[in-house]
């Protein structure tokens, strides 16, 4: 008696264009931002902290926001920079503000450890940092 039809809704319909894993981009648009962001942030109150013997003074205060905005920049810069580099440098500029900000944490402790030993904590950092940074971009397509 009624004969229903469903609509053919598949005829009408564009098809949206498939990524391939090679060109999908998974990161936001802003993901260099808010790494540098976290990681000065975390990074300036845990020089406040390690450098803060008593209460808190603007000296403290400074320091721990300078300390947070000095490896922000870097990070930002090669995470822009960075893709156009080759596995190298871009490995090489990675291993040292790694070894850099460590050496520098090691510094501001009140034990009052020397230059030569944060210079070698750098280098104990920054060396398998290198490693790891140089296989990562010397096996990826980026």
């Amino acid at each position: 008696m009624f004969e229903t039809t469903k609509p053919d809704l598949g005829a009408d319909r564009t098809q949206r264009p498939t990524k391939s894993p090679e060109n999908m981009d998974i990161w936001p648009a802003h993901t260099a931002e808010v790494v540098a962001a976290v990681a000065g942030a975390a990074y300036g109150v845990w020089a406040a902290a390690v450098h803060n013997t008593g209460a808190i003074t603007f000296a403290v205060v400074a320091l721990g926001v300078a300390s947070g905005v000095v490896p922000a920049v870097p990070i930002v810069l090669l995470h822009r920079v960075g893709p156009s580099l080759s596995a190298e440098p871009r490995a090489a500029l990675w291993a040292g503000l790694a070894g850099v900000t460590v050496a520098f944490l090691r510094s501001l402790a009140p034990s009052g450890a020397g230059v030569a030993f944060c210079f070698l904590l750098g280098l104990i950092v920054a060396s398998p940092t290198f490693v790891a940074t140089y296989h990562r971009y010397y096996t990826s397509r980026e």
